[in-house]
């Protein structure tokens, strides 16, 4: 007996419930239309809604220093440099994933039967409470290398 009675005062407390918050509404809404001034333009500034994403978000992280990073070709290793805050990491994609990898201890050994296109493969880092940087690709650091090496 007890179930059957539960059963048929559960949809009555929703829509109890549902009837008590629209006439809810439906009340604010008539009282801020009778509060409203009778122009169309306020005279009131606008409340600020409060931010949900703090400040430290907004800034992006810098762009990594391609020349400071390394890329062997024989090894498929890439070395990068340490991060100067040491809650960073650093990120690698590539294709055809398109999430991004963390790497761990600097170094990144390509697997042997990825098939790398340098255009495609990024780099970058991510800085808590920022965005993360810019990316750098696998082809930018073999031609910061290539710049760097004396002729």
């Amino acid at each position: 007996m007890r179930t059957s009675r539960t059963c048929r005062l559960v949809p009555v407390s929703l829509v109890a419930t549902a009837l008590g918050w629209a006439a809810g509404c439906d009340t604010s809404q008539r009282q801020q239309a009778d509060e409203s001034p009778s122009s169309t333009v306020s005279t009131e500034a606008p409340h600020p809604t409060p931010d949900h994403v703090p400040p430290g978000t907004l800034a992006q992280a810098p762009k990594p220093d391609p020349g400071r990073l390394t890329y062997d070709s024989a090894q498929r290793k890439l070395t990068l440099y340490d991060l100067p805050v040491p809650s960073a990491r650093w990120m690698i994609v590539v294709p055809p994933s398109t999430a991004a990898v963390p790497v761990v201890d600097g170094e990144y050994e390509f697997p042997p039967m990825v098939t790398l296109d340098p255009g495609q493969v990024t780099v970058f880092y991510t800085v808590p409470n920022r965005r993360p940087s810019p990316g750098v690709t696998l082809r930018e650091i073999v031609d910061a290398a290539s710049a760097r090496v004396p002729r």
